[in-house]
């Protein structure tokens, strides 16, 4: 009996069947994770340019609060200078406030010591600032209280003040800046919400005070209907005196056109 030289083919290993299925399987997982990636990547720059317009928008408005923002006692020389100012008008002292006030007024030695009549002193002075149409120029909303003589409850109190430098490089307050540019400027620096608000407080606790204390009120009441101590905002025929008391009692119209 011939042997049968016929040899059987091998069937092909389980390695070999799976093989190509794997291939495939890999070359999918590899598309799947590059979308991934580079989905990622596009959510990370969107997020980053989102992040970015978030952080823009609020250094933007960071920004649009420090210019509408008045900074407390953050000029010393502006605060040595409006201390000067209440030391002179305290004392009556008509040679130094010339010396650090510009008007075109005189001042009235007679109408200031009748002031001191009623002022025993100037007290707990902040002065808020904001930068000027110049450089090294400010406007200044003081903050104070008045001590009366003989009237235990202070009364709160503001002006408001445009400082200029000299040549020498001192400051001084220029009562005669309220035209054109400057004028301009002020009002529009008076219609804040910082400095309204400021005013506003001021006026609160002015009003609070009188209600505490009926001997302030009624000085007040006696101050107002007063015309021998003329007030800084009156016409210039009429403004011969440098009166600080008269700011007091509306803090607020006082405080935007002082």
């Amino acid at each position: 009996m011939a042997k049968n030289n016929f040899k059987r083919k091998k069937k092909p290993g389980v390695v070999r069947r799976i093989l190509p299925y794997f291939v495939i399987i890999l070359v999918a997982a590899a598309l799947i994770v590059a979308g991934i990636l580079i989905t990622s990547r596009k959510g990370n720059k969107d997020r980053q340019e989102i992040q970015t317009v978030v952080d823009v928008t609020e250094n933007q408005n960071n920004n649009n609060n420090q210019i509408q923002s008045l900074e407390k006692d953050g000029v010393p020389e502006v605060k040595e200078l409006v201390q000067k100012y209440f030391d002179a008008v305290k004392k009556a002292d008509v040679k130094d406030l010339k010396q650090i006030v510009v008007q075109d007024t005189e001042f009235s030695e007679e109408a200031l010591k009748k002031q001191c009549e009623y002022v025993e002193s100037y007290e707990n002075i902040i002065c808020y600032t904001v930068p000027g149409i110049a450089d090294n120029t400010y406007i200044a909303y003081v903050y104070y209280e008045i001590k009366f003589i003989g009237i235990d409850t202070k009364a709160p109190s503001m002006i408001r003040l445009y400082i200029c430098q000299n040549k020498d490089g001192s400051l001084y307050i220029d009562k005669n800046a309220k035209d054109g540019e400057i004028a301009a400027y002020l009002q529009e620096v008076a219609g804040w919400e910082s400095v309204r608000e400021l005013v506003a407080n001021v006026n609160t606790r002015y009003q609070e005070a009188c209600v505490k204390d009926e001997a302030l009120k009624n000085l007040k009441d006696m101050l107002d209907g007063k015309t021998s101590v003329p007030s800084s905002e009156k016409s210039s025929e009429e403004n011969t005196s440098e009166s600080v008391s008269d700011t007091v009692y509306d803090a607020e119209s006082q405080a935007d056109e002082a």
